[in-house]
């Protein structure tokens, strides 16, 4: 046997293979996860995104069937001419002339007049503040003259060098003085039959809100100044400030937008309190109550509502719309965690959404509010498009429902008020002619009123007794439904009470 024979045969054997690391196989086979998973969210993604564009056009279809009208462009109130338009007055035609810079700065064309109208608000504040108790029906108190006086001879001026005494009245009244040019060119402007604000709805929801803190600050000035001219004696100027307060209501709530028709609810309020103040002490004629009741008696908070909703309903869809786009200005995107940025969710989120809102608008039993009160709105269909399935479908309509309800209870107060309000003008009218408050309501029929109007919070009758000394207390049952006695409870839950007050200033 040769001598190298185990050498080569061993040379000549095939090298062993290395074995192959785990860690590297796990690896490789982590990664074709991932890439299968990503791949079936994509597909997941755009099936769902083509889902819930199908279930949105469906409904789209089927609700303007219905004609029901889902585009902003066709809900925008028309333009009118300027010589027709309250709005077109420069004074309040300079609050929607600006333009965003591109760092979301808002630059007014006319910025000296637009501070001196929004002034106004600034003033108002300074004024009420620590004044103590206002002019409020629901709490049964009139104006606090003597606190006013002393804010206004606090802020210095001319009030406070002036030597001469003076009552807080004409205090007052000379120190609104300062905006008497302002309110006589609103009034002025008021006698045009049309309104119009020329709003940038694409915007958004807050798009009239330049003038509604003006035109609110203008009603608190008329009544104040109401206020004071009744001190003085002088109820045919008092009247007329009132009916002031109740056109800035009127001019706000013809734009129809939730928020607007809430500030006119607010100014209504207010107004109601200022007719309040003239009952109670028994100033008003007989002529300027009727003055009254028929511009109160042409208030329908729910029709208002209604036609809100419609634009609101309009804005929101174009809000989508422009989201799935990535058209959506940032402050409108200011909605919170998680959803920063909706540019950055799937369409379907949009999509479902947005159908979801959409249907929570249908089934909204606006008459069904109107006839039988509160307890007709509750979590029922309506609710259950928002509350049920899958979260992310309905994160972002879910948020309406808490401010629908709210806005609801806030329309059915304000028709308690204005009948309220109605009511005891009628009551005083029947005291002025019979000399005292009749025993029931039924006596106000057919001389003062056609019929006696129901409880819009139960659906039910209104408490009335009529009390000694000239006094009486008219209530609804309120938000909760339980008759209280005419007590409005803590934290204003109990009934909702016009009471005449302790003692007049």
């Amino acid at each position: 046997m040769p001598e190298n024979f185990m050498t080569t045969n061993c040379s000549n054997e095939l090298p062993v293979a290395k074995p192959r690391k785990w860690w590297k196989t796990c690896l490789r086979t982590l990664g074709l996860g991932v890439v299968a998973m990503v791949a079936l969210g994509f597909l997941v993604v755009v099936f769902e995104n083509w889902r819930g564009r199908r279930a949105w056009e469906a409904y789209r279809v089927e609700a303007e069937s219905r004609g029901v009208v889902l585009q902003l462009s066709v809900t925008i109130p028309p333009l009118i001419p300027e010589g027709s338009n309250v709005a077109a007055i420069p004074m309040l035609s300079a609050l929607f002339d600006y333009h965003s810079t591109t760092n979301g700065e808002v630059r007014w064309k006319d910025s000296n007049l637009v501070n001196r109208v929004q002034s106004v608000s600034a003033f108002v504040t300074k004024v009420f503040a620590d004044s103590g108790p206002n002019a409020n029906w629901y709490k049964g108190t009139t104006e606090n003259l003597e606190a006013i006086q002393k804010n206004l001879l606090k802020q210095g001026g001319n009030l406070a060098a002036s030597t001469e005494p003076s009552t807080p009245a004409r205090t007052i009244l000379t120190a609104l003085d300062e905006f008497g040019t302002e309110l006589s060119i609103l009034e002025e402007g008021f006698k045009r039959p049309q309104v119009r604000f020329p709003a940038h709805y694409e915007e958004g929801f807050a798009c009239l809100l330049p003038t509604l803190s003006v035109m609110k600050g203008f009603s608190r000035l008329s009544l104040l100044k109401s206020s004071a001219y009744l001190a003085e004696g002088k109820t045919d100027e008092a009247f007329n400030q009132v009916l002031f307060s109740l056109r800035c209501g009127e001019v706000v709530g013809t734009n129809p937008l939730l928020i607007s028709a809430l500030v006119q609810l607010a100014i209504d309020w207010g107004s109601v309190s200022g007719i309040y103040e003239g009952l109670v002490g028994h100033r008003w004629t007989d002529a300027q109550i009727q003055g009254f009741t028929t511009v109160l008696r042409q208030r329908d908070p729910y029709a208002l509502l209604r036609q809100s909703m419609q634009l609101e309903r309009a804005i929101a869809n174009d809000f989508y719309d422009r989201s799935r786009r990535g058209f959506v200005k940032e402050s409108l995107l200011d909605l919170g965690s998680p959803f920063q940025d909706l540019r950055m969710v799937p369409s379907a989120m949009l999509y479902q959404n947005q159908r979801r809102q959409n249907q929570f608008y249908d089934a909204i039993n606006f008459d069904g509010v109107r006839e039988h009160g509160l307890s007709t709105f509750s979590k029922d269909a309506g609710m259950e498009q928002l509350t049920n399935g899958f979260w992310p479908y309905r994160a972002l309509s879910a948020m309406l429902a808490p401010g629908i309800q709210s806005c609801l209870k806030k329309t059915v107060r304000g028709r308690v008020t204005l009948d309220l309000a109605i009511l005891a003008c009628e009551l005083e009218r029947y005291r002025i002619a019979k000399g005292t408050y009749p025993e029931t309501l039924a006596k106000l029929v057919p001389q003062f009123l056609k019929a006696i109007p129901h409880d819009a919070a139960s659906g039910g009758a209104l408490h009335y007794h009529r009390e000694k000394n000239d006094r009486f207390v008219l209530y609804s049952v309120g938000s909760d439904l339980k008759d209280d006695l005419g007590d409005i409870g803590k934290d204003e839950a109990g009934d909702w009470t016009w009471r005449m007050p302790k003692s007049l200033n």
